[in-house]
């Protein structure tokens, strides 16, 4: 057993170390409670730039929305006022159109019934000196009838400048000079030619300013260039009502034709022309030995019609 003296040093002893760890453990708490307040001030640090950032980015968003809605705004009312810049020109085509057409039936009328006469007239008057001079005097039948030779050749330029500037063909309406232009295609050509068109793209066309003289120019055009080109046996012809335009479809089985529009000729040039100063669009198809597709949509100011 040990000594007295020697307890008490041991429980000192062990008195010391006891403390020691007690403090040794206090400051490792104020350690971490130290670490622990850092990583939250630094956390905090971090949410408040975090936050200011966000405020930041989401004002520019703002700004940048707004920007955009204003833009989006600039341009429906550029587009809006495109639109109405172009019905007025459209308008404006359409009124000089009509304009042009009835001075050109106004300028055919005056022809046939003035200079017309007045030729057929001469023409009349120069067959009956031919038959009153017969056997009298043969030079001056020979004059006559040359004379009589060039005023034939004046009445036919004369038609021909009368139905440029209106188609005669159109006094009996639309359907019966398109009738008549397929009918006489067959005749002189050889080439059956199919012919079908809706009762209401015919009405609509007749209610639409210079339309039938259009589509009439069209077809003579495009048959024209058939019977030259295609060496087609058949040629179809379709007119109907798509969508408020009237729909012209010009179909041959000939040989076809070169897939670059740069070498067709003058003939679809004037058809293009044609068919842009109505407000129109027009699509050819076509492909060697595979015929041609002639496709054009003309525009119908009243919709309704085409309904």
């Amino acid at each position: 057993m040990a000594n007295p003296p020697c307890r008490s040093i041991c429980l000192a002893a062990l008195f010391c170390i006891s403390a020691g760890d007690a403090a040794a453990a206090a400051w490792q708490v104020e350690a971490a409670a130290g670490v622990t307040l850092l990583w939250i001030g630094t956390l905090a640090t971090a949410c408040c730039v975090l936050r200011r950032r966000c405020r930041a980015a989401e004002s520019r968003l703002r700004e940048t929305t707004a920007a955009l809605h204003a833009e989006q705004r600039a341009r429906g009312q550029a587009e809006l006022a495109l639109s109405e810049l172009h019905d007025g020109m459209a308008l404006l085509v359409q009124q000089q159109a009509a304009v042009r057409d009835d001075e050109r039936g106004r300028i055919a009328r005056d022809l046939h019934d003035d200079l017309g006469q007045t030729l057929l007239t001469a023409r009349i008057d120069v067959s009956l000196l031919q038959v009153a001079t017969k056997g009298l005097h043969t030079a001056a039948n020979d004059k006559l009838a040359h004379l009589g030779s060039s005023l034939d050749a004046a009445l036919r330029a004369l038609r021909t400048a009368i139905n440029n500037l209106r188609p005669l063909a159109l006094g009996e309406g639309l359907r019966g000079a398109l009738q008549r232009q397929v009918r006489e295609f067959a005749r002189l050509s050889g080439i059956t030619c199919e012919y079908a068109a809706e009762d209401s793209a015919i009405e609509a066309a007749q209610r639409e300013p210079l339309l039938d003289v259009v589509l009439y120019r069209i077809v003579q055009e495009a048959l024209s260039n058939a019977a030259r080109h295609s060496h087609a046996s058949l040629v179809r012809v379709s007119l109907r009502c798509v969508d408020g335009s009237v729909a012209l479809d010009i179909q041959d089985n000939g040989i076809g034709m070169n897939a670059d529009p740069a070498t067709y000729g003058s003939g679809l040039s004037g058809l293009r022309q044609r068919i842009s100063a109505a407000g129109g669009q027009f699509m050819v198809e076509s492909g060697a030995r595979e015929g041609t597709l002639l496709a054009v949509a003309l525009p119908l100011a009243h919709e309704s019609v085409a309904r």
